[in-house]
């Protein structure tokens, strides 16, 4: 698998290498920040997740995007974390965002474009909502710990 948006000048890639999920945010071709799985990506479908989390606010007229904590997941699992202090502030180059290859220059010399992900991509969700991702397990305990508090007040 392949997510990548821009290339080596700035951008972002989650892929599939070497059996391990990882994530690379590329930040003006001078600054590389990855965050790789702990464990092999299992076989069969997997529902694999990058999630960043917001901790520094950006600062775009200085050229600093959003600081914050990088996230894997694979199946609801966190596999990986790590901080990327500084990301892209506005906009990467001229490349658009491609899915199962990399169209363009690579964003990390890792790999080489085009990079062709041979499985099978079911469905890919780019959520840039700012909001986080809460799982099915997470959910439900909070439905429970809202409904208990209902409760409470009857």
């Amino acid at each position: 698998m392949i997510l990548a948006q821009a290339g080596y000048t700035g951008g972002f890639a989650l892929y599939v290498q070497d059996g391990l999920l990882r994530y690379v945010h590329n930040y003006v071709g001078k600054y590389l920040y990855e965050v790789v799985a702990d464990e092999q990506l299992p076989t069969g479908s997997v529902t694999a997740r990058f999630e960043f989390e917001v901790t520094v606010p950006p600062k775009p007229r200085e050229g600093r995007g959003a600081g914050g904590l990088g996230q894997l997941y694979l199946d609801g699992k966190l596999v990986a974390n790590t901080e990327i202090p500084i990301t892209t502030p506005i906009l990467f180059g001229l490349e658009g965002l491609s899915c199962g290859y990399d169209a363009g220059a690579a964003v990390v010399s890792t790999y080489k474009p085009p990079f062709t992900f041979t499985g099978t991509i079911h469905k890919v969700t780019v959520d840039i909502s700012g909001d986080l991702i809460v799982d099915d397990d997470q959910l439900a305990a909070h439905h429970e710990a809202h409904a208990a508090a209902l409760l409470a007040r009857v």
